[in-house]
């Protein structure tokens, strides 16, 4: 803008340049959305609302709005902040992991609750094979993560149980829903088939001290590591003949995982595992 050397012009001017300047103070001021995961502010940064620390994790439950200087790298949505401009530099990124299927090996402790005799603890193996794979994104540190959970699991598990002479071993495979956010804690439902061989003499295949059953089971899982079992079991070679309705209580935890490496696991935010 020029403006002719009189003082009532010069002086229009410079309320006009001090107009603009607040209106452009404003416009910087006021907070435009971002999703730190999908469209961003490049190259401005993409930062949580009323952050006062440089970003360094992601907050599931923050709103993400531009800002127009960068403080570190964690607010460039996976780039580089220059640090002498304040502005986010894009980073070619490494081709983004293979999509990831969870997979998790779960050892248990159960306690058997026949309707006739006392309750049997015992110990087992649960294994939950996800039906579909889950998809990486950026970390703000350069990294990958996943926001994505899979509900649908193909299941199987072994159990044995022994309380003097009576002998209990279970197999189970079925199918578990994962279903965070359910009334009363639920978080998973599963539907087994299920074969148990009940008995004194268990490992004898032969032994008429035996006796094996088959049947259906119905599981409710609480707060992700217990079970609640309820199955309805006959005898192989009477079946229909006669039922059962045995209950089992089974808390699990993925302490496997500790030998055998989760490539899940370590995409997935803190608040998640």
């Amino acid at each position: 803008m020029r403006c002719p050397f009189r003082p009532s012009v010069l002086l229009a001017c410079v309320v006009m340049l001090a107009s603009a300047t607040m209106s452009a103070e404003n416009q910087s001021r006021e907070k435009i959305p971002c999703d730190y995961f999908g469209a961003g502010c490049l190259p401005f940064a993409c930062v949580p609302e009323d952050t006062v620390t440089p970003v360094r994790f992601l907050d599931s439950t923050a709103k993400y709005y531009c800002r127009d200087k960068c403080r570190g790298d964690g607010e460039c949505r996976g780039g580089k902040c220059d640090t002498g401009t304040g502005r986010c530099t894009v980073q070619l990124k490494s081709t983004p992991p293979e999509p990831v299927r969870p997979v998790f090996f779960l050892n248990t402790v159960s306690v058997f609750l026949p309707w006739s005799g006392k309750p049997v603890v015992g110990a087992g193996f649960m294994n939950e094979i996800a039906l579909s794979k889950t998809k990486l994104t950026p970390r703000p540190d350069g990294g990958w993560i996943t926001r994505e959970l899979s509900r649908n699991y193909f299941t199987w598990g072994l159990d044995a149980s022994f309380a003097g002479q009576a002998q209990f071993f279970t197999g189970d495979l079925g199918y578990t829903r994962y279903c965070p956010g359910a009334i009363l804690g639920i978080t998973n439902l599963t539907g087994t088939a299920v074969y148990q061989r009940q008995g004194m003499e268990i490992w004898d295949l032969y032994s008429a001290r035996n006796q094996d059953k088959i049947g259906a089971g119905i599981g409710v899982g609480f707060l992700k590591n217990i079970y609640v079992d309820v199955e309805a079991l006959t005898p192989a070679d009477e079946i229909g003949g006669e039922f059962y309705f045995p209950v089992s209580i089974r808390y699990m935890r993925d302490l496997v995982s500790d030998f055998i490496p989760d490539r899940f696991s370590k995409y997935l935010p803190p608040s998640l595992r």
